[in-house]
């Protein structure tokens, strides 16, 4: 009753601090230079690329690894021009999940969307992710195109957010 949970807990945060944390630290390290790179060609392409790319980011938690890139960007240049590019993942998911309630005669699924719209509206797209795109594939697949469309649009007309 106290052995098995202390040694439990006790391999789980070694194995966290010495495999799980450096492994971890070298992914978010890559996607670091990656988006550096990428915001560096600028223009639509930029925009394409990062929209694209941002909700499979959201869906294994690495967007959270960009908040220090807007702070600075606000800090140096007065405002972050990836803040509106990566918004449009959100708008994706959105417009993928008001296709699927319309197409869909399934309820429960068109019950998970009417909870999860809402939400979605505000910026928090992971009650779309999880529960209606990508459990069904090609509509993730289709958020992704949208939003790599709404980031190129979004980087040709060079719109940029005053805050995070």
């Amino acid at each position: 009753m106290i052995t098995r949970p202390t040694l439990s807990l006790l391999a789980i945060g070694l194995a966290t601090i010495y495999i799980i944390m450096p492994v971890a630290g070298v992914v978010s390290d890559g996607l670091l230079q990656f988006i550096n790179v990428v915001l560096n060609v600028g223009g639509p392409v930029a925009g394409f690329i990062l929209g694209a790319l941002f909700l499979p980011m959201v869906m294994l938690g690495l967007h959270q690894i960009l908040i220090p890139i807007h702070l600075e960007m606000i800090n140096q240049m007065g405002s972050t021009p990836l803040l509106p590019i990566l918004a449009m993942s959100g708008a994706g998911q959105v417009g993928a999940a008001l296709a699927i309630f319309v197409k869909t005669r399934n309820q429960r699924l068109r019950n998970i969307i009417k909870g999860a719209i809402p939400v979605g509206f505000l910026g928090i797209g992971e009650p779309l992710l999880y529960g209606v795109t990508l459990p069904l594939g090609r509509p993730f697949l289709t958020a992704c195109m949208g939003a790599a469309v709404g980031g190129a649009f979004q980087a040709t007309m060079k719109t940029a957010a005053l805050g995070v």
